[in-house]
C-alpha cells in the first residue's frame, strides 16, 4: 500500500495520486534500481571483454616465443651440421697420406715416381706390388764417370731396385726443377762397353717426362697416399760408388 505522506490515506500500490486528498504520491526508484542493474551488466561485460583480450595476448605471446624457440633450435642445428662439416673438410685437407709436391720428402719423391711408373705401365719398370712386399733400394747416381750418357734431360739421377730380389736397376729418374724424367736402360751396356753407343744414345732419352705436381695429383686420385707412405719407410737409401 502507497501512504499519502499528506493526508495519511492508505492507497492502493499503483496509485500515482492520493485518493484521498489527490496529493501526488512518490514513485518507487525502479530507474534506478534499473540503472544499477545496467551499470553492474556492463561492469561485467568489460570484465568479460578484459578477460577475454588477456587471453589473446597470453597466446599470441606464446605462440611468438613458441616460433622463435622453433627458429632458434632450427638456427643451432644448421650451425651444428656447418660446423660438422666444415670439420670433415679440414680433416680431409690434413689426411697423413695426402701427398703434396711442395712438401714430399726425398723418400715419398721415390716411391711417388715408382708407383707412378707402375700404374702407367711404363716399360720395364716393375711392378709397384713387388716393390711393397719386398721393399726398395734407390741409389743416388748411376757409377762411373760418364753417367751423363744415359740421359739426356735432367740431373742427379736416382736409381730403383727390389731388395733382395735383384730386379730393378736399369730404372731412374733424374729432375730438374719441378720436372721429373723417368728412364729404362734395360739391356744397355754400361761403362767401357764401346759396343752399344748406338743403343744408349736411343735409350738416354726419356721415357715419360712429368711434373712432381702431376705424380701427387696421380697418387692422390688413385688414394695411393698410404701405400706410397708405406713404401717410402721401407726403402734404402745409398750412394753410387
Amino acid at each position: 500500500m502507497k501512504k499519502c505522506p499528506k493526508c495519511g490515506f492508505e492507497n492502493t500500490e499503483d496509485s500515482l495520486f492520493c485518493e484521498n486528498c489527490g496529493t501526488k504520491l512518490d514513485q518507487p526508484k525502479i530507474t534506478q534500481k534499473r540503472v544499477d542493474h545496467t551499470s553492474n551488466s556492463q561492469d561485467k561485460s568489460h570484465q568479460k571483454v578484459i578477460m577475454i583480450l588477456s587471453a589473446v595476448i597470453v597466446i599470441l605471446v606464446a605462440l611468438i616465443l613458441f616460433f622463435l624457440g622453433a627458429r632458434s633450435g632450427h638456427s643451432t642445428t644448421s650451425s651444428n651440421h656447418r660446423q660438422v662439416r666444415l670439420t670433415a673438410k679440414k680433416q680431409k685437407h690434413t689426411d697423413p697420406n695426402k701427398m703434396q709436391a711442395n712438401s714430399m720428402n726425398q723418400k715419398e719423391k721415390i716411391a711417388a715416381v715408382i708407383y707412378y711408373a707402375s700404374a702407367n705401365n711404363i716399360r720395364n719398370w716393375e711392378k709397384f706390388t713387388l716393390y711393397s712386399q719386398h721393399g726398395a733400394i734407390a741409389q743416388q747416381g748411376l757409377g762411373g764417370n760418364d753417367e751423363h750418357r744415359y740421359y739426356k734431360q735432367g740431373s742427379n739421377p736416382i736409381e730403383v731396385t727390389i731388395s733382395g730380389l735383384g730386379k730393378g736397376g736399369a730404372e731412374f729418374f733424374t729432375t730438374d726443377g719441378n720436372n721429373v724424367y723417368l728412364y729404362c736402360m734395360a739391356g744397355v751396356p754400361m761403362e767401357g762397353d764401346d759396343t752399344g753407343d748406338a743403343t744408349i744414345e736411343h735409350f738416354s732419352h726419356p721415357q715419360v717426362s712429368t711434373t712432381w705436381s702431376d705424380i701427387a695429383k696421380f697418387v692422390n686420385n688413385h688414394h695411393a697416399g698410404k701405400q706410397v707412405h708405406d713404401l717410402a719407410n721401407n726403402m734404402q737409401v745409398t750412394q753410387a760408388k
